[in-house]
């Protein structure tokens, strides 16, 4: 049997992120940019022996990266619980998933590299961060991929930005849907000519949108 994870190619801009990463990275993209490629990339260490954590916003949010996952990791997978949605890899290696819903779940675990997907839809992301997630890494100085389209500013994605600039040790990144190759351009501007401004700028260009100005955006 075939034992080699093959991981699909990354784009130049994925490839740029993974190549300029720092121990804590902060991903805005529009749609379409290809988060998922990229978690499957993070996740690769646990072939290696690593355990690697990520968190979404609810388990329904997770499905389909964990379907995804799984049959892109089918060759290194030893076993696998559907019910825990826990994958051990042919190095010994551990991948978790999580939900949100609680911002505790995974307190008290160990990991090397922490990765959290669509986080501005988690309602307590930053309470999740401060109180489960980072305490995850300390035993390994893991480090962290935060990804997400944006949700305006009144959530912890946005909050995590703001507070967080600050720190040699954080990196930030701001990709558009125009940023993946893959995607049409021709689609991209037909979408800018039938939504409203501020839909698109917030969907394909990954900008903060005020709730104040747009209010139906966020309801």
């Amino acid at each position: 049997m075939n034992r080699e994870l093959v991981l699909k190619k990354l784009h130049p801009k994925q490839d740029y992120i993974i190549k300029n990463a720092k121990r804590f990275n902060h991903l805005r993209c529009g749609r379409r940019f290809g988060k998922t490629t990229i978690i499957e990339e993070l996740a690769s260490p646990s072939v290696g022996g690593k355990r690697v954590g990520v968190w979404f916003p609810t388990y329904k949010d997770l499905s389909d990266v964990w379907k995804d996952l799984k049959y892109t990791y089918r060759n290194v997978i030893t076993s696998k619980n559907e019910q825990l949605h826990q994958i051990i890899t042919i190095g010994k290696g551990i991948i978790d998933f999580w939900s949100l819903e609680d911002p505790e779940s995974g307190q008290g675990r160990k990991y090397d590299r922490a990765i959290v997907d669509e986080a501005a839809k988690a309602n307590k992301l930053y309470y999740g961060w401060e109180h489960t997630i980072r305490p995850t890494l300390t035993d390994y100085s893991g480090d962290a991929y935060i990804l997400s389209r944006p949700k305006g500013k009144n959530n912890g994605f946005h909050e995590l930005e703001v507070k967080h600039r600050k720190f040699d040790n954080w990196a930030f990144f701001h990709y558009t849907t125009y940023d993946n190759p893959f995607i049409p351009v021709s689609e991209i501007e037909e979408a800018k000519q039938q939504l409203d401004s501020l839909t698109f700028n917030q969907e394909y260009l990954a900008e903060y949108i005020d709730a104040a100005d747009r209010p139906f955006l966020y309801a």
